[in-house]
């Protein structure tokens, strides 16, 4: 490659990455509003940071009821640019800078002033009438929270971004929707302030907005992609929202400041304040003002080691909300174990002690609604254990008794070993023990550290210890307990059952029936599993990787098939898996009408050549390179040979095994798969083997091709595995493919494919996309590792015909796991060493002859 050609590719890659880039942030000429807003928000956030200008900052712009009664009625919209603190601030700069500038682009500035300050501002005052109104009534919630300041950034944004989602295509509208409703849910149930419920009547407000804003119009019937799902698909989305919600709530109402939700007493079961405390502040039996301080504003995280052992359940309920999205059962059940703890955990701490420092008493109506508090939090709990049990058939991913078994005894095994350890050393530093408790308490201690430590302090269960630094070893076990289930929970919901899949024999019918395309035979490769449409008796071969279902190629096996019924059974069984579909390396000409149909999208990530073996000849000026290398092959003594892997004496079987070797110590990146053969895929009897052995018996190059079928019989053969020796003769895989067309066309084969180049377009647009730009700039950075424009180039020596081979997919929501399945499926083995050295060799010089498979580029 020249050094000019080089400099081109380079200059073009990085006009890809610029606008790849400049796509994703928010400009001036085309969202001005947002960059505006960006500015706004980031001076003030700066100005708040000096404590002089924050209290006059919120004097002046801040909003709450009494401002607007002393007539600064303009704080409802200057509230919207205050943020409460710096994890907040930054939170809302990000949100502002990728996502409200979609919507001006989408609908223009002057609706995202209306969306945001509008529906913000409009969202503050209701919230604050509400308030107000019951405060006047004597409704302990709005007693407390009538003080409080309304109105943030957080407010306006989830104006915005609901109306966004609900004016946005099916797939964004729900899963947006559902993302922000938790969001908002959560915080309103969990930390219950005024401004939690003001970002409520902001979602919806922003959800009529959106609808508004679609209604009527022509982009109404083009939002709309068709999902396909499989039946209990509600269920599960349902069921890992109201996990991941309860795992989530008690974290939110104890970073509150101030926590006045409904479940905010649910901050007893991750919290450890009041270790310290010699009486506990709350009793269902003897409620006072010190039980309501110490809930609404006196709880906070303490640096104990802890009060954040308590991670490790969230982390096991966060595990089991993944797992019953995918579909797997074994999350229910450890879910259920979990959410019992945390009934029984709040039944203990506020029922199983009443001698407690209450205070002064609390009026009837405060009673009233703490005591509803708790209950809330005890009724939801077994509410989501009631729905999970109900609603269990919808999870088809099981695993074997054995399985659930083993993993119980496993889990039994570990809290016997913490509790021995703690007897253990609960004896050896008896004398830093507070009470020094006998044999059987030092076991009960152990025993309960499955239990929160509130309900521990209450049954006098938790030890104490006289200092800190004598509490950290019995930490430490309660750590390592807690690790270990978290490790169990971990593999048992990860687990797949082992499905039965087809027989040898069917695959290889279904393979010479054919009418698939010419990557059908890659599904006898390892690592690919298959699936069998139950009506034609299609067969998908796909790869479940990152929770994606990547096909191989299109469906085969089957004359007549029914193509969008074999999608649609294909996309429904793939989501009973959890898995997300994503039709890979399929051709244009069939897929590209299943994309419109479907309203799905579509980008092209390689690009076939083949030709036509019965019209093969090398006349012409254009083909002076393939008879340049013919005639020197024949002057060098080398000779071709077409053959397979058992028909290869030791000597032969050696060199090709040195090549292959050869060629991975030369490459930083290890060798590919998926849709790319190693050595292991020559040594199938199917695949045909064209060599060059020079008079000496030195192997100078080999290819490999697989076979195409139709109605029993080879049509065409697909080049794989290509490699050449480091001193072979220029020009020798110019050679062989011509030798193999020669052959190809002795045998009466159809055609001859030279497979496809990954990550090349040939067939682009005046306009791209963002993955499109995304893929040419991945494109041009592999180019030095692995050469695919180079090889393409190459191929085009040979006058051959193109087709696309495309990606399809249902939504760009879920580009970022496809793009990990892809590279994962490719690079199964890819290691953190072998990534810094990819990143070395495409940062130094560039080469001035790149590999693919051994080819010489340019040769």
């Amino acid at each position: 490659m020249s050094t000019h050609t080089h400099a081109a590719e380079k200059s073009v890659r990085w006009a890809h990455f610029r606008r790849f880039v400049t796509s994703t942030s928010p400009r001036f000429d085309t969202a001005p509003i947002t960059v505006v807003l960006f500015a706004l928000l980031f001076t003030c956030g700066l100005l708040m940071a000096i404590p002089y200008f924050q209290v006059a900052i919120h004097e002046s712009f801040a909003f709450s009821w009494e401002q607007l009664i002393a007539g600064r009625i303009w704080t409802p919209v200057t509230s919207l640019i205050l943020a409460q603190n710096v994890g907040s601030f930054l939170i809302e700069l990000i949100v502002v800078a990728l996502l409200l500038s979609k919507f001006e682009v989408k609908f223009g500035s002057a609706r995202l002033i209306t969306s945001y300050f509008g529906l913000g501002a409009l969202a503050n005052v209701c919230g604050g009438v509400l308030v107000e109104s019951l405060a006047m009534l004597g409704e302990p919630w709005a007693v407390h929270g009538r003080h409080l300041l309304l109105g943030t950034p957080s407010v306006g944004i989830v104006a915005v971004l609901t109306a966004l989602f609900a004016s946005s295509a099916q797939v964004w509208r729900n899963r947006g929707l559902v993302l922000l409703g938790m969001y908002v849910g959560v915080m309103f149930a969990y930390s219950g302030q005024p401004n939690d419920f003001a970002r409520g009547l902001a979602y919806l407000f922003g959800y009529a907005y959106g609808w508004h804003l679609v209604r009527g119009t022509h982009s109404e019937s083009s939002r709309h992609s068709h999902q396909i799902f499989a039946p209990g698909h509600e269920v599960r989305v349902i069921s890992s929202s109201l996990l991941t919600m309860l795992a989530l709530g008690p974290l939110v109402a104890l970073f509150s400041k101030v926590r006045m939700g409904a479940l905010s007493p649910s901050l007893v079961l991750i919290n450890n304040d009041f270790y310290r405390l010699d009486t506990l502040p709350c009793s269902i039996f003897n409620l006072g003002d010190r039980c309501t301080q110490w809930l609404m504003t006196g709880s906070a995280v303490r640096h104990h080691v802890t009060a954040f052992i308590q991670l490790f359940p969230v982390a096991m309920l966060l595990l089991c909300a993944w797992s019953l999205l995918r579909g797997r059962r074994a999350g229910i059940w450890v879910a259920i174990i979990l959410l019992v703890r945390n009934c029984v955990g709040t039944v203990l701490f506020f029922l199983a002690q009443s001698d407690v420092n209450a205070g002064g008493s609390l009026e009837q109506a405060e009673r009233v609604e703490f005591i509803f508090q708790i209950a809330a939090v005890i009724v939801v709990n077994f509410a989501a254990i009631g729905w999970l049990l109900k609603n269990r058939a919808s999870f088809p991913i099981t695993l074997s008794f054995r399985h659930g078994r083993v993993a119980g005894l496993w889990a039994a095994l570990s809290l016997l070993v913490a509790a021995s350890a703690t007897v253990v050393l609960g004896n050896l530093m008896r004398s830093s023990l507070v009470g020094r408790p006998d044999q059987a308490d030092l076991a009960l201690s152990g025993l309960s550290l499955l239990m929160p430590p509130s309900a521990r302090i209450s049954l006098g269960l938790m030890i104490r210890t006289s200092s800190k630094m004598d509490r950290i070893p019995f930490q430490i076990i309660e750590i390592l307990l807690w690790a270990a289930l978290t490790f169990l929970t971990w593999r048992l919901v990860t687990r797949t059952s082992r499905e039965v899949g087809l027989s040898s024999d069917r695959l290889m019918e279904a393979l010479r029936t054919g009418y698939g395309t010419n990557l059908s035979f890659m599904a006898t490769w390892p690592g690919n599993l298959l699936w069998e449409d139950p009506r034609t008796g299609a067969i998908v071969a796909y790869r479940a990787v990152a929770g994606v279902a990547l096909t191989l190629s299109e469906p085969f096996g089957a004359k007549e098939a029914d193509l969008m019924g074999i999608v649609t059974r294909f996309h429904q069984f793939a989501d009973s898996r959890g898995l997300k579909p994503a039709w890979y390396s399929v051709g244009a000409e069939h897929f590209n009408e299943i994309a419109e149909n479907l309203g799905w999208q579509s980008v092209e990530v390689a690009s076939e050549s083949y030709v036509n073996v019965q019209e093969w000849q090398t006349r012409g000026k254009s083909w002076q390179d393939v008879r340049t290398a013919i005639s020197r092959a024949k002057r060098d003594g080398i000779e071709s040979y077409w053959t397979c892997w058992r028909d290869l004496d030791v000597g032969i079987y050696a060199q090709v095994v040195e090549l292959s070797q050869e060629w991975v110590e030369e490459h930083p990146l290890p060798e590919m798969g998926f849709t790319l053969g190693g050595l292991d895929q020559l040594q199938d009897p199917n695949v045909r083997l064209m060599l060059a052995i020079d008079d000496t018996g030195r192997l100078q190059a080999i290819l490999s091709w697989l076979p195409t079928w139709r109605e029993g019989e080879i049509v065409g053969w697909t080049l794989d595995f290509m490699r050449r020796h480091k001193d072979a003769m220029p020009g020798i895989m110019e050679f062989l493919i011509a030798q193999s067309a020669v052959q190809m066309r002795e045998d009466g084969i159809e055609f001859m494919s030279l497979s496809g180049a990954p990550l090349v377009r040939t067939h682009t647009e005046e306009e791209s996309t963002l993955l499109d730009d995304m893929l040419a700039f991945m494109s041009y950075t592999l180019e030095p590792v692995y050469g695919f424009r180079s090889l393409h180039r190459f191929k085009e020596k040979f006058k051959p015909q193109t087709r696309s081979w495309i990606l399809v997919y249902p939504s760009a929501f879920d580009l970022p796991a496809i793009g990990i399945a892809v590279t994962r499926s490719y690079l199964p083995h890819l290691s953190v060493a072998d990534a810094l050295k990819a990143v070395r060799e495409m940062s130094s010089s560039q080469k001035q002859e790149s590999h693919l498979g051994g080819v010489p580029l340019g040769s």
